[in-house]
């Protein structure tokens, strides 16, 4: 059975789902511990959001941050790597927390930007391509889409789109 979450990762409004036999749920606020090992990163271009296509399909910029890299720099770089976009006005929206079967806790710092510039996707990335989709049209191309996913990225459209 799963530990329950820690009182400083606790929060209403966001679904507890299954996350490829553990559990996942975001938390919208910064979470700083040593449990911080990734970034996902909602990016807006124009009137739409930013995806990159990676081996698992469709997706947000995101990925592994690098040993001496902080959080911020590991989002702008996976921007560059996944999507060939310069990303800017880098905000920290909140924690994406996977409690894993083994009742470890690992975190994702989420945050949203803007694309200031476009360019080529490095030769060597493992993405395949960058597309710009509104909100309707990701739920049936994302790759791993659910209802947590969906509360994700309404939150990320309040923060990014609602000016």
């Amino acid at each position: 059975m799963l530990e329950a979450l820690p009182d400083d990762m606790r929060i209403g409004g966001f679904p507890e789902v299954p996350w490829f036999g553990d559990v996942a749920t975001y938390v919208p606020r910064a979470v700083h511990d040593e449990r911080l090992w990734a970034v996902v990163t909602f990016v807006r271009l124009e009137n739409s959001f930013v995806l990159a296509r990676v081996p698992r399909g469709w997706c947000t910029p995101s990925g592994h941050i690098e040993p001496e890299e902080s959080p911020e720099a590991a989002a702008v770089r996976e921007c560059y790597e996944e999507a060939g976009i310069t990303c800017c006005d880098l905000v920290r929206f909140g924690t994406f927390i996977v409690r894993r079967s083994d009742a470890k806790i690992r975190c994702a710092a989420v945050f949203g930007g803007r694309a200031s510039r476009i360019g080529s996707i490095p030769a060597n990335s493992e993405s395949k391509g960058m597309g710009m989709y509104r909100l309707s049209q990701i739920p049936p191309i994302y790759w791993h889409w659910d209802e947590l996913m969906k509360a994700m990225f309404d939150d990320a459209y309040i923060r990014l789109f609602d000016e």
